[in-house]
């Protein structure tokens, strides 16, 4: 079942979202989901490591990829 729900979000961001024909609804919600299997995996790395991962940017030349961080 699906909710109503409410952004706030960069009045440039909006236009150009509405630009490329961005349903933001379906891209934030796949994102999410996209987020939450990622949580899960690294809390799985985790127990299998014996360690604390966290997730972080990639600061290199891949802005948006997310690395690993074990401690």
């Amino acid at each position: 079942m699906k909710v109503r729900t409410s952004l706030y979000l960069d009045k440039n961001v909006l236009r150009l979202a509405k630009e490329n024909k961005i349903n933001l609804s379906r891209f934030l919600e796949e994102k999410l989901k996209e987020e939450f299997k990622l949580n899960e995996e690294c809390k799985e790395d985790s127990k299998k490591r014996g360690t604390r991962a966290f997730q972080a940017l990639d600061p290199g030349s891949n802005p948006g990829r997310r690395i690993l961080l074990f401690v």
